[in-house]
């Protein structure tokens, strides 16, 4: 309640308490504290393996540009892209499935996406349906995530990236 000394007037205003301003943000608490986690046999933590792959999933579907797509798995995985940072800020990459996946080097989680612009070579920045001769408007690829110290951090980025809650490192 505010009074207004010039028209003596009381004005009535609406202030927010905090209860209704914290119960009107959406909050995702999903946590996963990784530890310890043996690559070559996933039996051995499978609530692990399920509750990071379970926070994943909710990447399904999300979009977000090349660029920021080289900020989650970083330079060295991504390699350097020949596309200029205009071209790497308007590609759209979008999250298609995420998935556990294993092979004789052990088990890893697997973010699968498609992209619409070439990263590389003469046609960098370009989107695939503007080059001439190819007959697809996307391509595809994943990110492939092991629980090492160095995949742990990847897994941190991915999930601030969406903001899919907190993997604990």
């Amino acid at each position: 309640m505010i009074y207004n000394k010039t028209h003596k007037t009381i004005i009535m205003k609406y202030v927010p308490t905090f209860e209704s301003f914290i119960g009107s943000q959406k909050l995702n608490e999903a946590k996963v504290k990784l530890g310890r986690m043996d690559v070559n046999n996933v039996d051995k933590h499978p609530e692990k393996w399920e509750a990071v792959l379970d926070i994943l999933k909710g990447s399904i579907g999300k979009t977000i540009s090349g660029a920021d797509l080289k900020k989650v798995i970083g330079n060295q995985q991504f390699g350097q892209q020949d596309a200029d940072n205009k071209a790497m800020k308007a590609a759209k990459v979008e999250i298609t499935d995420v998935r556990i996946a294993t092979s004789t080097f052990g088990a890893q989680w697997s973010i699968d996406y498609k992209y619409d612009t070439e990263f590389f070579g003469n046609n960098a920045g370009l989107k695939f349906k503007d080059i001439p001769g190819l007959d697809y408007e996307f391509a595809t690829n994943d990110i492939s995530i092991a629980p090492t110290p160095k995949g742990s951090k990847t897994l941190a980025r991915v999930a601030d990236m969406f903001r899919l809650g907190d993997i604990i490192i």
